[in-house]
């Protein structure tokens, strides 16, 4: 399972990131490397510069996140929004369509990247990018989820970063 969104923007706030062509990021088995805060080239040969945030914040509230659907729809239009979500059994054996939960056992937190949304059969939902890679899932790593709804509170803990220019 992944973090809160907010401990990943104040590693990039305070150590930033290099591309994805510097250190390629692999999960396949669900294992990864440790950050280390000391390195200072590229695992691929391509040149090392760092990324950082100036400022990043918590989008919406806490207390009926679901009144504050517009203001994540705008963060989604403007930049990266990341959402920290319960995941439930039944989310392991996503086939397609709007996930609700239904069933299952109570399996932790995990974070992922919304990245816009629609309307399914009538049901409002998110589209989101998961970081368990293009494997998983029928539609390349990507899924839908009810709008809305706070489901699995996808809409309580939400956030987005401005890039240091």
């Amino acid at each position: 399972m992944g973090s809160l969104p907010q401990w990943a923007w104040s590693y990039l706030q305070s150590y930033g990131v290099v591309e994805n062509q510097c250190v390629p990021y692999t999960s396949e088995d669900g294992d990864v490397e440790s950050c280390t805060y000391d390195q200072k080239s590229c695992t691929t040969g391509a040149p090392w510069k760092l990324y950082y945030v100036s400022n990043y914040t918590h989008v919406g509230s806490l207390v009926n996140p679901s009144e504050h659907v517009t203001e994540i729809m705008k963060a989604v239009m403007e930049g990266p929004v990341d959402a920290t979500f319960d995941v439930w059994g039944d989310f392991d054996d996503y086939n397609g369509g709007v996930y609700s939960h239904q069933s299952g056992e109570y399996e932790g937190l995990h974070s992922v990247k919304i990245i816009g949304w629609g309307v399914e059969g009538g049901v409002d939902y998110w589209l989101v990018q998961n970081s368990w890679g293009a494997s998983w899932g029928p539609d390349g790593g990507f899924f839908k989820i009810k709008k809305g709804v706070d489901e699995c509170f996808i809409e309580s803990l939400v956030y987005t970063g401005y890039p240091a220019l």
